[in-house]
C-alpha cells in the first residue's frame, strides 16, 4: 500500500533555550543546483556539537524540544549557475543573535534522523526534527509543538516489560522524509486507547497522524473518531519515558 501524498510537517513555538551553532569561515564547499556544480570558499553555519540539537526550544506544552539544521552555505547557485547570496544563510545568521531564555521563536520543521558514529565506533541513529526556518517575527502568542505525520503501519504488538503485558501497544510505523525515503519509528499507544487503535487501524494501513511533541512524547489525534491517544518515540531499543 502506498500514500498518494506524504505529509511530514511540524511547528514548534516557544522560548529559545540553547544555541548549538557556529560559523565556519572560508570553508571549501561544492555548490550544486540545476545539474551544475561549482567549487568555492564561503562561510558555513553548522552545529558545534554534531551529537546535540542545533537549537532547543522551551515550550509550556511540550517541555524542551530539540531541533536540527543542515549545514547552510553563505552562497548558492541561481538558475543560471551563478553564485549568489543564500537567503537561508542570512536567516540562520540572525538566529546567532537571538538571546537564549528570552527570545520567542517559531520553528517550521519535519521529522527525520540524525545519524553518526560515536567515539566507540558505534553507529547511532536518532529521530529528530529538522528545521526549515527559525524565526523570531510573527511568532504566535501560544506555545505549540504540533505536527502532521503520514505513514504506513508495519506492526501492532503488545508491549512486554518484565515478562508481563503492560496493556499498551507497540506500533512499528514507517513515515516519509522529503526525499521520499521511508523511515522507521516505533510508537507506544497508552492502554486506555490501545484497543481502539487496533480496531481502527490494520497492519498495512496508511494513515495521517496529527501529533503534538511533548519532550520525547507524541500525542496523536484520530480525527475520524475524535479520539486521542498518547504515543512516544523509541530511540533504537531504548524506550524514552
Amino acid at each position: 500500500m502506498s500514500i498518494k501524498k506524504s505529509i511530514n510537517s511540524f511547528q514548534i513555538v516557544g522560548t529559545l533555550d540553547e544555541i548549538n551553532l557556529q560559523i565556519e569561515e572560508e570553508k571549501e564547499v561544492v555548490l550544486k543546483g540545476n545539474g551544475k556544480e561549482k567549487k568555492i570558499k564561503c562561510n558555513v553555519i553548522s552545529k558545534k556539537d554534531f551529537k546535540n540539537p542545533a537549537v532547543t526550544v522551551n515550550t509550556t506544552c511540550g517541555g524542551v524540544v530539540g531541533v536540527d539544521v543542515f549545514p547552510t552555505y553563505e552562497k548558492k547557485l541561481d538558475e543560471d549557475g551563478k553564485v549568489v547570496d543564500n537567503p537561508r544563510y542570512k536567516s540562520l545568521l540572525a538566529v546567532l543573535d537571538f538571546k537564549p531564555k528570552e527570545t520567542r521563536v517559531k520553528v517550521d520543521a519535519s521529522l527525520g534522523v540524525n545519524e553518526y558514529v560515536n567515539d566507540k565506533g558505534e553507529y547511532i541513529s536518532i529521530s529528530r526534527l529538522n528545521a526549515f526556518t527559525i524565526s523570531h517575527s510573527n511568532v504566535p502568542e501560544e506555545d505549540c509543538t504540533d505536527g502532521d505525520l503520514s505513514g504506513i503501519i508495519k506492526a501492532i504488538k503488545d508491549e512486554i516489560k518484565n515478562e508481563e503485558e503492560t496493556g499498551r501497544k507497540i506500533v512499528d510505523y514507517f513515515y516519509f522524509d522529503y526525499n521520499g525515503n521511508a523511515l522507521p519509528i516505533s510508537l507506544v499507544v497508552n492502554e486506555d486507547l490501545a484497543d481502539d487503535f487496533e480496531n481502527i487501524y490494520e497492519v498495512g494501513s496508511s494513515c495521517l497522524l496529527n501529533v503534538e511533541v511533548v519532550s520525547n512524547v507524541l500525542k496523536v489525534k484520530y480525527v475520524t473518531k475524535n479520539m486521542e491517544c498518547s504515543v512516544k518515540y523509541i530511540y533504537g531499543d531504548k524506550s524514552v519515558t
